[in-house]
């Protein structure tokens, strides 16, 4: 049986400028970095997924364009994650 993303909360705080996920919708995922194909494929089927489509490092201003409007960014080792982002 699947129960659907683990982990989700509904309620959970979000950005101000993030509008809210209602029940039965999709948590909105941003992937920045090619993941193996099984993995993007399972991802798909439970959140509406925004892949890096080009798999390349992303410059600050590319990763807040990539996860703007989304609940969650799954980043890379190689990602610039700091104050200023």
């Amino acid at each position: 049986m699947d129960n659907g993303p683990a982990g989700f909360a509904p309620g959970a705080p979000r950005r101000p400028d993030q509008p809210p996920v209602t029940v039965g919708q999709k948590p909105r995922v941003a992937v920045s970095r090619r993941l193996p194909a099984a993995v993007e494929s399972r991802m798909a089927a439970l959140f509406d997924t925004r892949f890096n489509p080009d798999d390349l490092p992303l410059s600050n201003e590319a990763l807040l364009n990539l996860a703007a409007g989304r609940e969650v960014l799954v980043s890379s080792i190689t990602d610039r994650i700091d104050a200023d982002l």
